[in-house]
């Protein structure tokens, strides 16, 4: 039988449908899927479904399909979402990207992606395939139904640490949830419903079971472990695309970097429909399959910072990842990786009950100053002005906590040892204990502090202060007694050694009047710390800094930067490393703008 050949659609709003034909039809075809392929104008306002899913392994061995007789290959999660969306006795027209579209044509990709919002917000509905039947995840489906009808009637639950939870909580880890493109495919839809395992529940009802863990105070606890971010950004989208409150395209690629792609360039197009049309007439941007990963990154970082006038795209180029895209210019992000580290300015708090919103802070390391970057050399060249204020003196190692299971208790104790054991190391380095002043005037223990947490201090200044002089007491009172139990090895290497270590810290703690509860307050402001290095320049300042920076790296401020940059000489040029938090500095405390001067990146 012979491949099937595409026709050529006539119109720039014209689109394929399949209508995929049911079980009975194909009874003399050993039920093998059939489908035929029509043509259709979006301005006639089709009836269809769309179906959001994932393509799957790309090097899985491909399946086939019969489209108007002739054979199709698709890949094996499309062919178990055919089968299961396939009714018995009625045909269902659908529209599918990997059949809808003439992947082997570029042309034709370029053309169709615009249409990708108004094919998925016009669809009747939209359906979320999950994947293939798995226990867990079918268990979590049927748990997610009963809270979200607790939601509204006030059933009552099973306790966190119930295997139910659990279920519920995987369903959020299947692929699908980490796939670029289901952002927008969700959040123009009009209707969405998840399918799988045989069950069907719509993504509000979804949602509402999400939010209702929240407000109990359960999703917290399996965050660390089930990255479940992802579910507040996609909702968020939706939110925002239905109160038509549009971002601009650098504010979404920041927000949805850790999404996934097949096609690297598909990170820089999937989110092109959900920006706001005026940032994208003024940034120049289309579609352009036919360009390599590495120019259309580099014109997409050309695009921002010409047009913007601010460094705000600096956020994202410290990733530390493995990257298939290693020609890229030092100041050009890769948005094909994503390394987990916040950026300083949209650090995304996550606290249960309440909406999830981007949080900027007030930075003005150059005042009010702005950018007039130049570009030269085919655009592998950045001149921007500025100055260099310091070097890097010390440098201390990166924190990457090590999320636990949050009901091993063992385990937690094992991670709380270890991190007093880590910030001994910060300590030493920000000289918390000397007798001298910061060089702003005020206690080195105050500037450390404010340094772990980024300057980002949700419930102001004086709130800020008590929970981490409360939180800096426990850590003592804790390395004290582990201090004295490490004098035993024996015990010291017994798990419940260090739970009754930890206990005893806490009675220890409510004795001197502290109060405990107090002690995951200031944590929760430290997100900023994460995968980032403390440092300590030749002048005495001390801050945060990309992981990748090192000794003898330099510290600059650049007109239209809102942070300091941690910059690296390479013979007559220079290399960005990434943004930095370094007290003292951040409202423009020291720049002087007369002291800038071109300096070129690349």
């Amino acid at each position: 039988m012979e491949q099937y050949c595409y026709r050529l659609l006539s119109k720039h709003d014209t689109i394929r449908l399949i209508v995929l034909l049911p079980w009975i039809a194909s009874y003399e075809n050993d039920f093998e899927v059939e489908c035929t392929i029509i043509h259709v104008d979006l301005a006639d306002n089709p009836q269809y479904a769309a179906l959001s899913y994932c393509w799957g392994d790309s090097n899985a061995e491909p399946r086939q399909i019969f489209c108007d007789g002739a054979r199709l290959e698709v890949t094996q999660n499309l062919y178990s979402a055919l089968c299961e969306l396939r009714d018995w006795d009625k045909p269902r027209c659908l529209w599918i990207d990997a059949i809808c579209i003439n992947q082997s044509d570029i042309d034709e990709r370029n053309r169709q992606l615009p249409l990708m919002r108004s094919i998925y917000h016009q669809s009747q509905y939209v359906l979320i395939w999950l994947g293939v039947e798995s226990a867990d995840v079918k268990d979590g489906l049927e748990f997610a139904k009963t809270v979200a009808r607790n939601s509204e009637v006030g059933e009552e639950l099973p306790p966190a640490f119930d295997g139910s939870w659990r279920a519920f909580f995987a369903v959020f880890q299947r692929p699908w949830f980490r796939r670029i493109w289901v952002i927008q495919e969700v959040a123009v839809s009009v209707n969405a419903w998840v399918i799988c395992c045989g069950l069907t529940i719509s993504w509000k009802e979804l949602v509402r079971a999400f939010q209702c863990s929240m407000d109990l105070g359960i999703q917290p606890l399996y965050n660390a472990s089930f990255d479940l971010d992802r579910v507040h950004s996609i909702e968020r989208a939706r939110v925002e695309y239905c109160e038509n409150n549009r971002q601009s395209l650098l504010k979404l690629l920041l927000r949805h970097r850790s999404q996934e792609a097949t096609d690297p360039r598909d990170k820089a197009f999937a989110l092109l429909g959900l920006a706001d049309d005026a940032d994208l007439r003024n940034l120049h941007l289309t579609p352009n399959y036919q360009g390599t990963v590495d120019e259309i990154y580099t014109n997409i970082a050309v695009a921002i910072l010409s047009k913007d006038r601010n460094l705000d795209l600096f956020s994202a180029t410290h990733t530390y990842c493995a990257s298939p895209v290693n020609t890229l210019p030092s100041w050009a992000p890769d948005w094909s990786t994503s390394d987990g580290c916040l950026p300083f300015r949209h650090l995304e708090m996550h606290h249960a009950g309440e909406r999830a919103d981007i949080c900027c802070l007030g930075f003005r390391a150059t005042g009010d100053s702005t950018s007039s970057p130049q570009f030269y050399d085919g655009n592998r060249r950045l001149a921007l002005s500025g100055y260099i204020i310091d070097e890097i003196e010390l440098v201390g190692s990166t924190f990457a906590p090590n999320f636990q299971d949050p009901f091993n208790i063992g385990e937690q104790c094992n991670q709380s040892v270890f991190h007093l054991d880590f910030f001994s190391e910060w300590e030493k380095i920000a000289a918390i204990h000397s007798r001298t002043t910061y060089v702003t005037g005020e206690k080195m223990l105050d500037c450390y502090w404010q340094t772990l947490s980024g300057g980002f201090l949700p419930g102001g200044y004086r709130l800020a202060r008590e929970e981490f002089y409360t939180h800096h007491a426990m850590t003592h009172t804790v390395r004290f007694l582990a201090t004295l139990g490490r004098l035993v090895p024996f015990l010291w290497s017994k798990p419940w050694f260090k739970i009754l270590l930890v206990a005893v810290a806490v009675t220890t703690m409510k004795i001197r009047g502290y109060n405990i509860q107090e002690l995951g307050g200031f944590k929760e402001n430290t997100a900023s710390s994460h995968l980032r290095r403390i440092m300590r320049t030749q002048k005495g300042y001390i801050g945060l800094v990309p992981r990748q920076a090192q000794q003898g790296d330099c510290i600059g401020l650049f007109k239209g930067g809102k942070l300091p940059l941690v910059v690296r000489q390479n013979g007559h040029l220079w290399q960005l490393i990434g943004e930095a938090y370094i007290h003292g500095v951040m409202k423009g405390e020291i720049f002087e703008e007369q002291e800038c001067e071109m300096m070129w990146f690349c």
